[in-house]
């Protein structure tokens, strides 16, 4: 039975957001009336020197889907999320999460990107009413792009495919953190029916085929805004917010 106070760390890497959304909706299910989820990452010297040694930190601005992309930068953030079986004026539906865990490796998920593809099609009805914007986790390093931009071909190859954004060019790349903030910023997209596009970047990879929000596109705001995310140690997860139109 639940403490009516329970409380647990989620440690996930960078997916750590969206996996202590799906353990909170796993709670809601099983009677708990709110879950708070309170998400921060700090850049201490471990971090630092651990993301230096992977050579993943960019010497300049990132570009995430650019050509040109070559790592990213380290943001520090904290975020809050509140879960509720009530919804409160304003609140936006969060389908339930869809998570997978690979073996591939330790630092990078499979090139194929199946394992993010498995995740989102766990969640119930997405590729019924596809998003029509999708955040992705977009770290602008090589593999994490390439991999994303072949898993959203692949999941929306048969239907209409959401033009991609990301938030990691203005804020860094915050960790346990970002999965959070991507989920806020998915709220606040729907609420204000606006777009947000990937400044930093003008031009996408030749090699992509993805729909891309580069600097300064816009597009209209639907109902339904997908986020990715992917996580060291191969969990990744996706997550779908809609807003009644």
């Amino acid at each position: 039975e639940l403490h009516p106070f329970r409380s647990v760390v989620v440690s996930n890497a960078c997916s750590s957001g969206l996996a202590a959304a799906r353990l909170a909706q796993l709670w809601l299910n099983q009677g708990m009336s709110d879950v708070i989820i309170l998400a921060a990452d700090a850049v201490s010297d471990f971090v630092l020197k651990g993301f230096t040694s992977l050579k993943l930190i960019s010497d300049q601005r990132p570009r995430p889907f650019a050509p040109e992309r070559n790592g990213f930068l380290l943001g520090e953030a904290a975020a809050c999320l509140w879960l509720s079986q009530v919804p409160a004026e304003g609140s936006v539906k969060l389908y339930p999460i869809g998570l997978d865990s690979e073996g591939s490796a330790v630092t990078r998920p499979t090139l194929s990107g199946e394992s993010l593809v498995r995740a989102a099609l766990r969640i119930p009805g997405l590729l019924d009413r596809p998003p029509e914007i999708l955040i992705a986790h977009g770290t602008g390093t090589p593999i994490n792009d390439q991999t994303e931009d072949l898993a959203f071909n692949v999941l929306f190859k048969n239907t209409t495919r959401p033009m991609v954004t990301g938030s990691k060019w203005a804020i860094g790349h915050t960790l346990a953190a970002s999965g959070a903030i991507d989920m806020i910023l998915a709220c606040e997209m729907l609420r204000l029916r606006k777009t947000f596009s990937i400044r930093t970047t003008s031009t996408v990879d030749s090699s992509f085929s993805g729909r891309y929000l580069t600097n300064g596109a816009t597009c209209p705001v639907g109902s339904r805004v997908m986020v990715s995310s992917l996580g060291f140690g191969g969990m990744h997860a996706a997550a779908l917010l809609e807003v009644s139109v």
